[in-house]
């Protein structure tokens, strides 16, 4: 007896006014990982087999329009002006640079000993904050100036073994992070430097949303540690059509 198996990943959204969703995949396994401040660009790669060895970063219009690839490496989010998209590389240790989405050359940001996990921009758009661990040591979160400099780290080592894992949440004035403490519970840790501060949860959504000083914010889904979204009076005023935006279908065929 044979058997086939066909793993597709596809990407659907539906922007508002929408009534049915829109088809934004592009080859086989399409994967989202950022949505522009305007919600008109969409950062996806592509991991099936299209994207090879070391995985393809693409950008595509939400409205329908044919994606542009940015080149090789798994994309993580887009600068706030849109221009440039944060990449990792594939093999260990894993690296950060960034890809231009109009006209440029590749930068390298990373090249050191660090695994880098996950990885997001910091709100100032000079800086990033990433996990990731050093060969024999525990994972944990640290801040890098975009020109590059010597990485600062932020939560402590050895929290738990899940910390490179749990994605990255930066408070919306760029103050605090997310990590885990050696107690094991999760915290919010000043970036500049202070006492943590508890994370406290509203998953009445049915996410983990994250509440600092009264307000909410919380990961995009599948974001891969992508900052979340930060609104205003919190989940409540939330859309539920923004729930689809972002989603991540998989298909299994046989």
């Amino acid at each position: 007896m044979l058997k086939r198996e066909v793993l597709r990943g596809e990407i659907k959204a539906r922007i508002a006014g929408d009534t049915t969703e829109r088809e934004l995949s592009w080859f086989d396994a399409s994967l989202p990982s950022d949505l522009s401040r305007d919600g008109k660009t969409l950062l996806f790669g592509e991991v099936g087999v299209a994207g090879g060895s070391t995985y393809e970063a693409y950008v595509r219009g939400t409205d329908g329009t044919p994606a542009i690839r940015l080149g090789e490496g798994y994309p993580l989010a887009l600068s706030a002006d849109g221009k440039w998209a944060l990449c990792q590389t594939h093999s260990p240790p894993v690296q950060l640079f960034l890809l231009p989405t109009e006209t440029g050359e590749p930068k390298t940001i990373t090249n050191d000993s660090i695994d880098h996990v996950a990885a997001t921009w910091h709100p100032d758009g000079k800086r990033i904050i990433f996990s990731g661990s050093e060969q024999g040591h525990a994972s944990r979160k640290y801040i890098q100036e975009v020109d590059g400099g010597i990485p600062k780290a932020i939560t402590p080592e050895g929290g738990s073994e899940i910390e490179g894992a749990l994605g990255i949440v930066v408070s919306p004035d760029g103050r605090f992070v997310n990590g885990m403490g050696k107690d094991g519970k999760e915290y919010f840790y000043p970036i500049e430097g202070g006492e943590p501060i508890p994370v406290s949860r509203n998953s009445s959504w049915g996410v983990r949303t994250h509440v600092v000083s009264g307000r909410a914010f919380f990961p995009c889904p599948e974001s891969r540690g992508i900052a979340g979204r930060y609104y205003p009076g919190g989940l409540s005023k939330r859309k539920e059509d923004d729930l689809e935006t972002d989603r991540s279908r998989r298909r299994r065929r046989s």
